[in-house]
């Protein structure tokens, strides 16, 4: 199977920018739902 190294550095770059999205949206969505737990309860 050849595969040439830019495609491989395109796609880890895009999992990586994928990857980054998804974990900010995770730690800022539990952030949010911790404060909204401490507020109303």
């Amino acid at each position: 199977m050849d595969v040439p190294i830019s495609m491989l550095t395109k796609h880890a770059r895009l999992f990586a920018g994928i990857g980054f999205v998804v974990l900010s949206y995770g730690l800022w969505a539990a952030a949010c739902l911790r404060a909204e737990r401490v507020l109303w309860w």
